[in-house]
């Protein structure tokens, strides 16, 4: 894959079909008032009928049927407790950067952050940019205000 990312609109990723969504779920069972009957998360709760919760959309798509194994694995063996690193999904990572974006990875600047929003902070943190951060719209709420007071 190219670095260049109009080039990398042409990616497989980027030219599948619109009708499903990652995991070959139709998009047709992404319908709010399905959503908010079948989900119990913040962003299908919080908010009345008449306010459709953009903010975030990810956890709307069906969950791929590896993570859905590999969850239902680990609460079978009680496996539920702390990790301590990255365990093997440095290995996993730096293979995928390496092929999708040819990037080397060295495996000890891998660590794990509980989500996403955590990630960034962290990574602002320890970066620590002196001209400030720019941030991108929309902003998760809680993420623009975390952001602000690590990068000041």
């Amino acid at each position: 894959m190219s670095n260049n990312i109009l080039a990398d609109l042409t990616d497989p990723d980027c030219t599948q079909s619109l009708s499903m969504d990652p995991s070959g779920a139709p998009f047709a069972e992404l319908d709010p008032a399905l959503l908010r009957a079948q989900r119990t998360s913040l962003k299908w709760t919080r908010f009345p009928a008449d306010v459709l919760p953009l903010f975030v959309a990810e956890m709307d798509f069906t969950v791929a049927p590896e993570v859905q194994q590999a969850l239902i694995e680990r609460v079978l063996a009680s496996d539920l407790g702390y990790l301590d690193g990255p365990g093997p999904l440095a290995n996993t990572f730096a293979d995928f950067a390496q092929d999708r974006w040819g990037w080397e990875v060295p495996l000890d600047h891998v660590y794990l952050a509980t989500d996403v929003a955590t990630g960034i902070v962290e990574s602002i943190r320890v970066a620590r940019p002196e001209g400030g951060v720019s941030r991108w719209p929309p902003c998760l709420p809680e993420l623009l205000r975390d952001v602000r007071r690590v990068a000041g």
